[in-house]
């Protein structure tokens, strides 16, 4: 899907639709953008089934360690296309984008000891992949060179994310419990932002911006990896966790 749609959106930047009017903002126009990004997300843990029996201390131990609070910092490079009406000095738009976004955030709490005997390790890891959004833009023409925007919309971002526990028990090794939940998938929310864009030759302009996504929360159950040797199926552990990426971008527009 994420190939389908970057290959459609550089389809659509070498059309060849009627020049836009000299002076105007109005027009087709595609170009590129790289900038930096930054990733937030907040997992919380539960757990259920025969964790419920155990100690409070060590059930409070196991949620505690097991949540994370993320940030992950990365560069990113995407392609865009578009197009805008200008009437008076208002300058209304739509745009499509696809952005592969940079950055990966890996988690790790080291050995946690419950007893002498019992200890735990976890691991959250949160990774950004593409970003693909659809948006409407509202500006002001300043002169007749310089446009000033906001923009709203709706974006879907593809990311890996993922949680692990990992426990000595008793007198075994360290790693006879081991648990893993991992979700891989695209999700969708809203969209906003806002820059400048300035026209540096008649059909080439650049632009500064910055834009913000929530793609709100997701929930991912955990289960038992292949060498875990510790009979302990009734344990379970939910994770429900959020994605919130930040951008600040510049781009390059070619108006046709």
């Amino acid at each position: 899907m994420r190939k389908f749609a970057f290959a459609a959106l550089a389809s659509m930047t070498v059309a060849t639709p009627a020049l836009a009017d000299e002076g105007s903002w109005t027009g087709l126009y595609g170009g590129v953008t790289a900038g930096y990004n930054v990733s937030k997300s907040d997992s919380a843990a539960t757990v259920g089934g025969t964790w419920t029996t155990e100690p409070a201390a060590k059930q409070a131990l196991v949620t505690s360690n097991l949540s994370a609070r993320q940030q992950t910092k990365g560069g990113d490079i995407g392609i865009n296309v578009g197009y805008l009406y200008q009437t008076g000095a208002l300058v209304l738009g739509v745009e499509g984008e696809a952005v592969a976004l940079g950055g990966k955030a890996i988690n790790a709490t080291g050995t946690i000891a419950y007893t002498a005997t019992e200890n735990y390790k976890f691991t959250n890891t949160i990774d950004p992949k593409t970003m693909i959004a659809l948006k409407a833009r509202l500006g002001a023409a300043v002169g007749p060179d310089t446009l000033l925007y906001i923009n709203a919309g709706w974006a879907w971002v593809s990311a890996n994310q993922s949680a692990t526990v990992t426990g000595a028990l008793g007198l075994l090794a360290n790693g006879n419990y081991m648990k893993e939940g991992a979700t891989s998938r695209t999700r969708n929310g809203f969209l906003i932002g806002g820059g400048v864009e300035q026209r540096i030759a008649e059909n080439f302009s650049l632009r500064l911006q910055y834009e913000y996504t929530d793609q709100g929360d997701i929930t991912y159950n955990t289960v038992a990896l292949p060498n875990s040797l510790a009979n302990m199926a009734g344990y379970t552990e939910t994770i429900n966790q959020n994605l919130r990426v930040h951008l600040i971008r510049v781009g390059a527009n070619y108006h046709f």
